[in-house]
C-alpha cells in the first residue's frame, strides 16, 4: 500500500514533480472548460465567453504566480515585459509560437507512435476545427472590421504568429479575391533537409484555413492552390484562395 504522505513529508525533487504538474493541470483543466462549452453550447458561445474568461484569468494567474517567480507586476502586466522594447516582444512572440508549435509536433507524435500516422492527422484536423476559429475569433477583435472582410481576413491572417515565424506572401487578386503563401514551412523545411518526403498537410491546412477564414465572415470560401501531396518545387510550400461570395 502506498504510504500516505503530507506535502510537508515530500522531497524537494519530489515538489517540483508537483510544481510541474500544476503548470500541466492549469493549462489542460483550461482548455477542458473551452472545449466542453464548445460541445455543450456550440463554437460562437465558447468564443464569446472564453474572451470574456480570458482577461481576468490571466490577471489573476499572473498576480498569484509572478511572486513565487520573481517577477514584479506593472499595472496588468509582468513588469519584465512591459519593460521590452517592441523587437524584443516580437522576438518573445516567436519563440512562444516555437513553444506552441513544438507542443503540437510532440502531440502529433505521441499519438503518431501510440496507434498510426492516420490516427495523428485525424486528432489534428479536429484540433484545428476549433483551434482555427479561436486564432481568427481573437484577431478578428484585435485588427477590426472597419475595412470590409477581405481587408480584415488579410490583417487578420498577416499577424497570425505561425505567419510571421514562417514568412507569408498575400496578395489581392480582385476585390473579391485574395491568396495566402507560406514563404517558408519549418516542418517541411525540416522534413527537406533529411530528404524525407513532404508531410502531407492538406486536409489538416484546408481545416485550419477554411475555418479560419470562416470565422472571420461565413461568406468566404477557401480553396487550396498547392499543399502537399501536391507536387511542388524545393523551394515552394502551401498556397490557399480566399473568396468572398454572395
Amino acid at each position: 500500500m502506498p504510504e500516505q504522505r503530507d506535502f510537508t513529508d515530500l522531497t524537494k525533487e519530489e515538489l517540483l514533480q508537483i510544481v510541474h504538474l500544476m503548470f500541466g493541470n492549469i493549462l489542460t483543466h483550461y482548455g477542458m472548460w473551452f472545449t466542453q462549452t464548445t460541445l455543450k453550447h456550440g463554437g460562437e458561445s465558447a468564443l464569446k465567453i472564453e474572451s470574456r474568461v480570458f482577461p481576468p484569468y490571466f490577471k489573476i494567474m499572473t498576480k498569484r504566480l509572478a511572486p513565487h517567480l520573481g517577477l514584479k507586476m506593472e499595472g496588468d502586466a509582468l513588469e519584465v515585459l512591459a519593460n521590452k522594447d517592441s523587437a524584443a516582444l516580437i522576438e518573445l512572440i516567436h519563440d512562444m509560437t516555437k513553444v506552441w508549435l513544438a507542443g503540437d509536433g510532440i502531440w502529433f507524435q505521441g499519438v503518431e507512435k501510440e496507434y498510426d500516422m492516420q490516427s495523428a492527422k485525424n486528432v489534428n484536423d479536429a484540433c484545428w476545427f476549433d483551434f482555427a476559429p479561436y486564432e481568427a475569433y481573437r484577431l478578428k477583435k484585435l485588427v477590426g472590421e472597419d475595412g470590409g472582410p477581405m481587408e480584415t481576413l488579410a490583417a487578420a491572417l498577416k499577424l497570425r504568429p505561425y505567419s510571421a515565424l514562417n514568412g507569408c506572401a498575400i496578395e489581392k487578386e480582385a476585390p473579391n479575391v485574395l491568396t495566402f503563401e507560406m514563404l517558408n514551412c519549418r516542418v517541411q523545411s525540416a522534413r527537406r533537409r533529411k530528404n524525407m518526403e513532404d508531410y502531407p498537410c492538406k486536409t489538416g491546412g484546408f481545416v485550419e484555413h477554411s475555418r479560419f477564414a470562416y470565422q472571420i465572415d461565413p461568406r468566404l470560401k477557401t480553396d487550396c492552390v498547392r499543399c502537399p501531396p501536391d507536387p511542388m518545387t524545393t523551394d515552394q510550400f502551401c498556397k490557399w484562395r480566399f473568396t468572398l461570395e454572395g
